[in-house]
């Protein structure tokens, strides 16, 4: 092969490589959808001259440290350049992936002694100028990148997962460290030449590391999960039970009704207009409980809303609702409490805040074919607590009350719809989106 073509493709399967990178960066931390043209710029810049010095090295030898710590702070650098947060998050998911980048070319290396004998060491290790080495490169780059079109969910990362990363990054450098030793003395002869054994540990290792690391997070995910559920319960259960007290009352004003109307009628017929008007004003607060207005014509949620409503304006809170009728929906009356009740909860709560401006709610609820479209927004007092992009409790007891949060975007996530919020200088807007509903 070709000493100029042999460069010109090595360095071209470096850059593909760093542009992949990027690619897992863009399904983990990094936004491409909101990158600016300089941003874009400072990327391609990274790909194409961190890729140009990797294939330059891998024509000096197969495989360098230094390199491989340079690569990786590069890159890093020019992610945090780029946006600068989760700042260790994005530099374990780099270590992690050039790691895992270089074990596969250690296993087709290692497999490949077998193939070409002695000759490894011309043909791959050291100054090669052989097609083999091209090859084998390109291997390990085809299989990132089939992992890649299989993987195209962005924003799988999630901050429990922190620690998970930091253990692959340790005992990820700590293989590739072993492993580096094993096919350098190999390749110089120091230890016999044994790629099938060294590829199958390889192998064994992968499994075993992989096995541990499912069946834990798994277990991790199983014990959050029930976790959760069983907090949505209970809240569920708190919004249906305000509900039933309100259906309670309504009953019993309703069956006291026609007592008061006799009532009025005596005070009518005597011409006793205090008495009348004075009575009246006694029981018009109770009577504003039988009132039950109707704006989406799901009960569960009408109910919930006027109850929200009666609580909202009992503290001095104006509350508007403007909504469509939405129909039959496939999400559950428990999650209709759990995803209204807690952000009205939120909001509520937000507006107590308030001392000496105005208190107010507002809610948009409409219905497209089967999108569903939900907006909240408050008046605020102070901002809300963000923590890394996510809305965080306020409470002194976080671990206890920051699940009013958690559930409603365990149902949003259960439908596949999308939760964002917007702090404005004095209003807070929550907006969940349900594409197919």
């Amino acid at each position: 092969m070709g000493r100029q073509i042999h460069g010109i493709v090595l360095i071209l399967l470096s850059i593909c490589e760093v542009w992949m990178c990027y690619q897992v960066l863009y399904r983990t931390v990094l936004e491409k959808e909101h990158l600016r043209k300089w941003q874009k710029v400072l990327i391609w810049g990274n790909i194409t001259v961190l890729g140009i010095l990797m294939g330059i090295n891998r024509k000096i030898i197969f495989f360098s440290t230094l390199m491989f710590a340079f690569s990786i702070l590069v890159t890093w650098l020019c992610a945090l350049g780029v946006e600068r947060k989760n700042v260790l998050i994005k530099l374990q998911i780099i270590i992690l992936y050039y790691t895992i980048f270089a074990l596969l070319d250690f296993f087709f290396g290692f497999i490949s002694m077998e193939v070409i004998g002695q000759r490894f060491f011309d043909d791959i290790y050291k100054f090669s100028q052989s097609i083999v080495q091209c090859v084998l490169y390109l291997i390990s780059r085809v299989c990132i990148a089939v992992l890649l079109m299989k993987w195209d969910h962005h924003g799988w990362y999630r901050k429990d997962d922190r620690n998970v990363l930091v253990w692959l990054c340790i005992g990820g450098v700590a293989l590739l460290r072993i492993y580096q030793k094993i096919l350098g003395n190999m390749a110089l002869g120091s230890i016999l030449m044994r790629g099938w054994a060294a590829a199958v540990s390889m192998v064994l290792v992968a499994v075993l590391t992989s096995g541990v690391f499912i069946v834990s997070y798994h277990f991790k995910m199983l014990k959050k999960e029930n976790e959760m559920l069983l907090n949505l319960e209970e809240m569920s259960k708190n919004h249906v039970k305000d509900l039933e007290q309100m259906i309670e009352k309504n009953r019993i004003l309703t069956h006291d009704m026609k007592n008061h109307l006799i009532v009025l009628q005596e005070y009518g017929k005597k011409e006793k207009w205090d008495l009348l008007m004075s009575y009246l004003n006694e029981i018009s607060d109770d009577l504003y409980w039988v009132t039950k207005a109707t704006w989406t014509q799901v009960e569960i949620l009408d109910m919930l809303l006027n109850q929200k409503k009666m609580k909202a304006e009992s503290k001095g809170i104006a509350f508007h609702i403007k909504a469509s009728t939405i129909g039959e929906v496939s999400i559950t009356d428990t999650e209709i409490c759990s995803l209204f009740g807690n952000l009205l909860d939120n909001a509520i709560e937000a507006c107590e805040k308030i001392q000496y401006k105005k208190r107010w709610i507002e809610i948009r609820i409409m219905r497209k074919s089967k999108m569903l479209y939900i907006t909240i927004a408050n008046s605020i007092e102070e901002f809300p607590l963000v923590q890394e992009g996510k809305l965080i409790t306020g409470k002194k007891e976080k671990q206890r009350h920051g699940y009013g949060l958690k559930s409603v975007q365990h149902v949003v996530r259960k439908y596949r719809g999308d939760f964002e919020y917007q702090i404005c200088e004095k209003e807070f807007i929550v907006t969940v989106k349900f594409w197919k509903l």
